[in-house]
This record gives C-alpha cells, sequence and structure tokens, in this order.
C-alpha cells in the first residue's frame, strides 16, 4: 500500500500526495486545544487553567514506522531516524486558531476537509498525548486536519479522582471546540476519537451540544469511536438517549485496559461500557 508523505509542516500547503516509499523522516501537523495551565516554559502542565490555550505543533515520523507502534529511545539518544520526536509549537490565541483551520481547509476536497478531534484518556500526560494522535494519523492515513484536545491529567496512576475532576472542569472547552470546529468555513466532518475517561468527557461535551440543540453540530459531526470507555454503562445509555439517532458512535473495548479495571474498583465494581 503507498505511504502518505507528509513532509512538508506547513497547514497552508496543498493537500498530501502519496508515493510508494519514504526518504526520511516527515511530520504530522497538528493544532492543539487545551485545559493546561501553561509553565514557564510556555509548556502545558497538569494543573487546570482558567481558560482555553490554542497552539500549533508538529510529531515527526520515522522512515521505519511500524503500524501500532510509538518509537521512543529506551537506551540510546533520541534521533528523528529511529523515533516519534515532537516538533516544536507556538502559541496562538482562538482567533489565530480559527483562522489557521480555516487556512488548512481552504482548497481541499473530499475527505480531506475532514477534522479529526483526539480526547486522551486517564494518566496521560500533554506529550504522550501528541506521541498517540500522531500514530493514529500515521497509521489511518487521515489526510484531514488532526485537532488534540488535551486535558490537565497528573499522570499518575492513583490520581484518578484528581483526573475525573479535571475532565469534569473541562467539558464546557471541548463542547465549544467541537461547535467552533463544525462553523469553520470549508470544513467536511468533525470527527472525535477518545480513549478511556475522555471517552466520558467527549460524550459529555457531545450531550450538553444536544441539550443546545447541536446534536450533530449542525450536520457536521461525523464519526464518534470510544476505545475502552470508561463510562458507567448507565451514564452512557442516558447520553445515548440525548444525543439521539443522528450520532454515530463506535465502541472499542479491551479486556487488559489498566484504567479501566482502576475506575471499576473505585466505582464498586458498576458495569464500564469497555
Amino acid at each position: 500500500m503507498p505511504t502518505l508523505d507528509r513532509a512538508t509542516t506547513d497547514f497552508t500547503a496543498p493537500t498530501a500526495v502519496w508515493r510508494s516509499q519514504q526518504s526520511g523522516p516527515h511530520d504530522v501537523r497538528m493544532l492543539v486545544a487545551t485545559t493546561r495551565k501553561l509553565q514557564g516554559n510556555k509548556q502545558p502542565g497538569n494543573e487546570l487553567a482558567s481558560e482555553t490555550t490554542y497552539l500549533n505543533t508538529s510529531v515527526s515520523i520515522p522512515p521505519d514506522h511500524r503500524a501500532g507502534v510509538i518509537e521512543r529511545p529506551s537506551i540510546t539518544s533520541e534521533s528523528p531516524k529511529r523515533h516519534i520526536v515532537l516538533g516544536p509549537q507556538r502559541v496562538m490565541d482562538a482567533e489565530t486558531f480559527r483562522g489557521t483551520l480555516a487556512t488548512a481547509l481552504s482548497g481541499r476536497v473530499g475527505v480531506s476537509r475532514d477534522v479529526l478531534v483526539f480526547v486522551h484518556g486517564f494518566n496521560t500526560s500533554y506529550d504522550e498525548a501528541r506521541y498517540r494522535l500522531a500514530q493514529v494519523v500515521e497509521d489511518s492515513g487521515f489526510t484531514g486536519v488532526p485537532v488534540l484536545f488535551t486535558w490537565p491529567s497528573q499522570r499518575e496512576l492513583f490520581a484518578y479522582m484528581s483526573d475525573k475532576d479535571s475532565a469534569t472542569a473541562s467539558r464546557d472547552a471541548l463542547e465549544k471546540l467541537m461547535r467552533d470546529l463544525a462553523a469553520t468555513p470549508g470544513v467536511g466532518r468533525v470527527h472525535v476519537l477518545a480513549h478511556s475517561m475522555g471517552t466520558w468527557l467527549a460524550m459529555e461535551a457531545l450531550r450538553q451540544n444536544a441539550i443546545a440543540g447541536q446534536a450533530d453540530l449542525g450536520g457536521r459531526l461525523g464519526e464518534v469511536m470510544l476505545a475502552s470507555p470508561d463510562i458507567a454503562m448507565d451514564v452512557f445509555k442516558g447520553q445515548m438517549a440525548r444525543l439521539g439517532a443522528v450520532t454515530r458512535v463506535s465502541i472499542f473495548a479491551a479486556n487488559d485496559d489498566r484504567a479501566l479495571s482502576l475506575s471499576g474498583a473505585l466505582a464498586g465494581s458498576r458495569t464500564r461500557v469497555g
């Protein structure tokens, strides 16, 4: 199968082209919306911010990348030729974020006009979320614009309740982001991919949009994909009832998800969707 060449890191460049081989590392560029508070080095940390911060960043993919793997160094030093490597990033205001997305979509056709929103789960750092979204985009051959929504997970196994509070506090920001993406000129479909506790956050944001009369985001909502959803079954039924038949939801389950095991224990063994 041919491989997608994303050698350019410029969102204003033409839609990526296909070729059979890659000669070196290439970039997956993504937009970021986060409720993490910026630290002194302008890096999103693990504290909750009072408002959403927007960034433009990229992640480099090695030429010999294997599907399903995030290549990171264990002993040797980091190398773009062998590892997935974080690229530079730039902080933007909300207006610049929307303008950058509109520019990225301008002139595209078909599914290349789509946006993929990734919402990470419990016990996940900002860097890990970027690695994961880049890997998903690369492995799936997604040619639209990837957008990471990252919330302040503490990145600690036993900080489950703290993470749940941060996810709860991030619902309004994700709800607004979804509406803003759907209202962008030239956009096709807005797809949502969420993992673990991020599935609860994503479903709550969709539910709030449904209450506001935007269940399908003005006809722009695409696929909703929930990986190992950390949602109580009765809560999920209520969310789906509010969303209605216009929302297509796919569930991907895993038997060995540690976050689900922990959440089930904390919830008194209430059945989780995942």
